[in-house]
């Protein structure tokens, strides 16, 4: 069955903006609190994070990794939060220099006349 636009939409997206965020998040050099786990063990990741011991998540796997997929959601919400926000601000202030200039021209032609 062909799939619908969303559905090749979705994979686009998965493709090209969550696979690399989730490899960074997991395989990234370890930076204090901000997640990049540097390839670490998923019972080391949840132990880290829980302070529960990491043999208890050895025999937990699916809780621990749902642990770790709500925390790299988490950390992908706030990273596109952040791009969305730099770009709406860089939208506006180019609408804005670009009224002024339009403004400012506007008004030296009006003056040559």
């Amino acid at each position: 069955m062909a799939a619908t636009v969303f559905e090749i939409a979705r994979r686009v997206y998965d493709a090209t903006l969550i696979a690399p965020f989730r490899a960074l998040y997991l395989l990234g050099p370890s930076v204090q609190t901000l997640g990049f786990w540097a390839g670490r063990p998923q019972e080391d990741v949840c132990a880290e994070v829980t302070g529960t011991a990491a043999s208890f998540w050895a025999t937990n796997k699916d809780e621990c990794a749902s642990i770790i997929e709500t925390r790299f959601i988490s950390w992908h919400t706030a990273i596109c939060v952040i791009a969305y926000t730099v770009s709406l601000t860089r939208i506006f202030n180019a609408a804005i220099t670009r009224t002024c200039d339009l403004i400012a021209n506007k008004k030296r032609y009006v003056l040559v006349t």
